[in-house]
């Protein structure tokens, strides 16, 4: 897309005024056909653009070669690097080599913290599911860095990466999975021969259809 679409460029897409569009913006929901042709238009989901969440096979998906593309209106673009996060004993591909930029409601976004701070990877591994599965993809928060019971944190102990539950213990980390086949990981924070990491907090789940 080489540049921003107006509100009137969506309106004639519609088919609508462009008074119904700037409602829309302003948090009127569309209805019936209105919201049907919104999906369409911005390629996504009814049920991404009424609540914030997506059903398996519709996310929005687009990867951008260029990174400082003007994303559609509502939207902000969060950009997904190389690195795997493994659900399991840990991945070597770290790699923050950006694979593409993916658009996201903005005010779903804010909801949950700074966009500038967001980063999306993939997730390898088992010992997370069955809520996290291999081949899924994570939206890490780098700037939610406050560990809370039950909540999911991406974390890298030198050059292995692992999404985690995690306990802070005085002079240590517990990693947690959710499958019981894997045992808890401790780390020392006081053990200068390794390097550890927390990257952030994990926000929301992506998973495609198999």
């Amino acid at each position: 897309m080489s540049r921003e679409m107006t509100q009137q460029d969506l309106s004639q897409k519609l088919g609508v005024s462009l008074s119904t569009v700037q409602n829309f913006e302003k948090g009127q929901f569309p209805k019936g056909e209105q919201l049907i042709g919104l999906a369409e238009v911005l390629e996504t989901s009814a049920d991404w653009l009424l609540l914030g969440r997506e059903e398996p096979g519709h996310r929005y998906e687009r990867p951008m070669e260029v990174p400082d593309v003007t994303c559609l209106p509502g939207y902000e673009y969060v950009k997904k690097v190389r690195a795997r996060l493994s659900a399991g004993s840990g991945s070597l591909l770290t790699s923050a080599t950006i694979e593409g930029y993916y658009a996201f409601r903005s005010d779903w976004l804010r909801r949950r913290g700074n966009p500038k701070s967001m980063v999306l990877m993939a997730v390898t591994g088992d010992s997370m599911s069955p809520e996290i599965m291999d081949e899924d993809t994570v939206l890490i928060d780098e700037g939610q860095k406050d560990i809370y019971v039950g909540k999911k944190y991406a974390i890298a102990l030198d050059e292995e990466v692992y999404i985690k539950y995690i306990d802070k213990v005085p002079g240590k980390y517990i990693l947690r999975s959710i499958n019981p086949l894997y045992k808890p990981i401790e780390v020392d924070l006081f053990d200068n021969s390794k390097s550890v990491r927390l990257i952030g907090r994990m926000i929301w789940l992506g998973r495609v259809e198999r």
